[in-house]
């Protein structure tokens, strides 16, 4: 049995990243799919699916980079087969962590924490960044593509952030009060 439990750890270090990376891009397709049905369904499997893949998207993305973070710095600096790879999942998982342009949030409420995925932002694109320079010290061969990728994965996650912020009540509230009284008051009442 501890035989058993050895092999199954060392499986699982030696493939944890790639499950983990494979995980989140399934939750990310689910999204892009499912999330559109939310609207039209009134189905609660519907709903608890597309819940259920909305919160792990995020949980399993940010999983992934403190992963591939630990596996940065937790390798000998020798380039090991797939190393370079793995560099370029890093900002890959910020594209991941920006979300599908279908559902930015899951319900209003969640437009009043932009905060908290501020703080996520800054966060997870200090980690990614990190990994990014400790990538640059062991392959040089995908530099230019991983840089682009972590500079379009920055861009769409803070998007994300700016959008949720946008919508937030207290933005919501602020955006009305400042609205022009003429537009205001030429809009139809129904």
């Amino acid at each position: 049995m501890n035989n058993l439990l050895d092999k199954a750890s060392a499986i699982w270090s030696k493939e944890e990243i790639k499950v983990q990376v494979m995980l989140s891009l399934t939750l990310q397709i689910v999204l892009i799919f499912f999330a559109p049905v939310r609207m039209r369904s009134c189905q609660k499997r519907h709903h608890l699916l597309i819940w259920l893949a909305y919160l792990g998207a995020d949980y399993v993305a940010t999983l992934a980079l403190g992963s591939i973070l630990t596996n940065s710095f937790g390798s000998s600096g020798a380039d090991l087969p797939g190393q370079r790879l793995i560099a370029f999942w890093s900002p890959f998982l910020l594209l991941h962590l920006g979300g599908p342009d279908n559902i930015t949030s899951y319900s209003i409420e969640d437009n009043d924490l932009w905060w908290r995925h501020l703080l996520s932002f800054v966060g997870q694109v200090s980690v990614a960044f990190v990994v990014l320079v400790q990538s640059t010290l062991q392959t040089t061969r995908l530099l230019v593509p991983i840089i682009l990728v972590f500079i379009v994965g920055a861009t769409k996650f803070g998007e994300r952030t700016l959008a949720l912020r946008s919508a937030s009540m207290e933005q919501l509230k602020h955006s009305a009060q400042s609205a022009d009284p003429m537009i205001l008051s030429n809009t139809v009442h129904i």
